[in-house]
């Protein structure tokens, strides 16, 4: 499981993507992905594409 949420109100950059990808802990999460936590109300390993 993360240990903690990037999150951005937009889009990450391509060297922020390629940096979190060697973070086994951090989860990036983008402007669609929270509104479809937050505003569709899916659940928390849904809307962030998390694995039990």
């Amino acid at each position: 499981m993360p240990r903690a949420l990037l999150v951005t109100n937009g889009k990450f950059t391509v060297e922020c993507i390629k940096w979190a990808q060697g973070e086994k802990r951090l989860i990036l999460v983008t402007r669609v992905r929270l509104e479809r936590w937050a505003i569709d109300g899916l659940p928390r390993h849904e809307a962030l594409c998390l694995s039990d």
